[in-house]
């Protein structure tokens, strides 16, 4: 009888070993997923912001000292199922038509700039941005994870004044800027069209507003 009670409590303690190991290597697959979610999510944290502080510092280096390049940052003029045509452009309340007007403007009119982004936020709009009516075969699967559509909001300084000309001649001014990033399709297919230039993400929409 005594060996029967041991023997039940050998099982009955065996049982309970067995229900905590599968409860500690549940926690740990719980654990290692939840590692490997916020991982995933702190690497595409990181590749966002490094790609928007890139096109950031790239685009407002070209509105400075290249100009002529600067119609290249904007996805080529294209008419959306709703009819909307993009890149919209709006600089401080007045509508381009076009990059290459915006472009224009800047090489023409706007005398020496000297933009210092000084805060930047972004955030993914479309994880998996896939626009309708365009051809996204030939993008290899390694790539497709870069198909995400990215808002940017930029605030910062921006010296306007003539170049060479004396410290109190030149107007400092606060900005603000909106930018919507879409990813350069034809970099992704490795075909380089015109607005390509290797640049990975290219001015859906912007909205630029002098601030003070």
């Amino acid at each position: 009888m005594s060996n029967i009670i041991r023997l039940t409590r050998s099982q009955s303690a065996s049982k309970s070993t067995m229900s905590i190991t599968n409860d500690v290597a549940s926690i740990q697959i719980s654990t290692e997923g939840a590692v490997a979610y916020h991982t995933t999510l702190l690497t595409v944290s990181l590749s966002r912001n490094l790609a928007a502080e890139t096109f950031v510092d790239a685009y407002y280096a070209a509105l400075q000292n290249a100009r002529p390049t600067i119609s290249t940052y904007y996805q080529p003029q294209t008419t959306m199922p709703d009819g909307k045509v993009v890149p919209v452009i709006v600089w401080n309340g007045n509508f381009l038509p076009s990059a290459s007007d915006f472009q224009k403007l800047f090489e023409n009119d706007m005398p020496a700039t000297h933009f210092d982004a000084q805060s930047l936020d972004c955030h993914i709009i479309n994880p998996s941005y896939a626009p309708e009516g365009v051809d996204l075969t030939g993008i290899k699967d390694s790539d497709k994870k870069k198909l995400m559509s990215l808002v940017v909001m930029v605030s910062g300084t921006v010296k306007v004044g003539e170049r060479g000309a004396d410290e109190g001649e030149v107007e400092v001014r606060g900005f603000s800027e909106v930018l919507t990033l879409v990813p350069n399709i034809d970099k992704l297919k490795g075909s380089m069209g015109k607005a390509s230039q290797g640049r990975s993400f290219l001015i859906q929409n912007q909205n630029f507003r002098y601030v003070v």
